[in-house]
């Protein structure tokens, strides 16, 4: 499964195709209504978690949900001179709602991209694409009669990606206070979207 519109780390292509391709992704963005997506456009159309580990993942016993663990390093003082909390993460649950249809593809590359590699022992999310999947959102929201969004996330350590349908994500962090903390001083930024000017 590949990215409808953005690039991945293992295409050699060159800047210029790069901004076009986010350009053209941000361009499909304006058109996706988010207004039952949940927490989806804020922490995903940025790559907040971008660099982050993703330190569990599993459903729920229902397997209705699918809750997701990741660190975020995505909070730098100053306009992104050096991080917050001394480069410490914080630690954030992403629960995806009503998953419809879900996919993980591996591809190994070489002895040093091989995301089944019992050695490795970290998965990094790198980036993600928010409703590239139309024809998989299309046959959910006609086979349930509600809307559905897609994700397609990309990891690094090895060539990993996980896709999946589902209505809407909730994202929390693990402590609240630490995150408010966070948003309420005005030399942090968070690369959270809309994001908030740099005083």
């Amino acid at each position: 499964m590949e990215f409808r519109f953005r690039l991945s780390d293992d295409e050699d292509v060159d800047d210029q195709a790069i901004l076009a391709a986010e350009a053209h992704y941000q361009a499909h963005l304006s058109g996706v209504d988010f207004s039952g997506a949940g927490d989806l456009e804020r922490y995903f159309r940025r790559d907040f978690f971008h660099d982050g580990l993703i330190t569990a993942v599993g459903f729920d016993s229902r397997m209705h949900d699918l809750v997701v663990d990741i660190d975020s390093y995505s909070f730098w003082l100053d306009g992104y001179r050096e991080p917050a909390l001394g480069g410490d993460p914080v630690a954030f649950r992403c629960t995806f709602a009503g998953v419809a249809w879900m996919e993980l593809a591996t591809r190994r590359i070489d002895d040093l991209n091989d995301p089944l590699d019992e050695s490795e022992d970290t998965v990094e999310f790198m980036r993600s694409e928010i409703d590239g999947l139309p024809e998989h959102i299309a046959t959910y929201d006609l086979n349930y009669g509600v809307p559905h969004h897609s994700l397609v996330i990309e990891t690094l350590t090895g060539e990993r990606k996980l896709a999946l349908v589902f209505r809407h994500v909730t994202v929390a962090p693990h402590d609240q206070a630490v995150f408010d903390s966070l948003l309420a001083n005005p030399r942090v930024w968070t690369g959270l979207y809309p994001e908030r000017a740099i005083d």
